[in-house]
């Protein structure tokens, strides 16, 4: 008896998100909809103006001119309110607020429909590949940092997770690549100090490693400090052999 009510109940909640679902991408077409409604209304309410000043009264040309750019204007209005771009703003908001609630499958879903809505968006393409990260897809991942940074060469943010993934594959070229561009982008990045010093000391360059360290340390990052003190101790004990 316990075991077919948890059934029902699963089968009941199941059909509940499904319906919510259908209920949402519902309401992502109404403001097309309006949209389309509203430029048919404008064009024949436009044609039968037309008309009507032909038939009734001489009205000069360059006043027709001007109706017709009031027209194409209030047309652009609408355009400009029902856009993607303003849709793929609204995506990300859902999106974020379901990321800060480790809602994570719902907001890669509010990701990629911001994808969709908007393709040039960096911002859409590094907030699914924060998702992605969470979700342990790094390959994914490091694809959406790329598109992001394509077609916002400077995206400092995008520029560090990149860094993080090239260096946990062991990959400290692009790695390092990825860090100095992020550093040149903020000198005061202590974060990529950090990183740096991890990803050179892997290469073997100590001497440049306890540099970065350090300068971690000086920009308050413990992490570095505690690198800094660690690799100063291998170095000098490896002098002193």
């Amino acid at each position: 008896m316990n075991h077919d009510e948890n059934s029902n109940s699963q089968s009941e909640s199941g059909t509940s998100e499904a319906g919510g679902s259908m209920q949402n991408n519902s309401r992502d077409y109404i403001p097309y909809v309006v949209l389309a409604i509203a430029v048919v209304v404008l064009v024949v309410s436009g044609i039968f103006t037309v008309l009507h000043l032909k038939r009734s009264v001489f009205v000069p040309e360059t006043e027709i001119s001007k109706w017709f750019e009031d027209l194409e204007r209030q047309g652009e209005d609408l355009l400009a309110r029902f856009s993607p771009a303003p849709q793929a703003k609204t995506h990300l908001r859902k999106g974020y607020k379901l990321y800060t609630k480790d809602r994570l499958n719902e907001a890669l879903d509010e990701f990629e429909k911001a994808v969709r809505s908007e393709p040039s968006n960096p911002e859409a393409y590094y907030w699914r590949g924060r998702v992605l990260i969470r979700l342990k897809q790094y390959d994914k991942a490091l694809e959406d940092f790329q598109r992001a940074i394509g077609v916002k060469s400077n995206y400092r943010e995008a520029h560090d997770n990149l860094a993080w993934l090239y260096e946990s594959k062991k990959n400290y070229d692009q790695a390092l690549f990825h860090l100095n561009k992020s550093l040149q982008l903020r000198e005061d990045n202590a974060w990529a100090y950090y990183h740096r010093a991890m990803v050179l000391y892997s290469k073997g360059e100590t001497e440049k490693a306890l540099q970065d360290a350090k300068k971690a340390c000086e920009l308050k990052n413990q992490d570095g400090c505690r690198l800094y003190e660690e690799l100063k101790r291998r170095y000098d004990k490896a002098g002193r052999s």
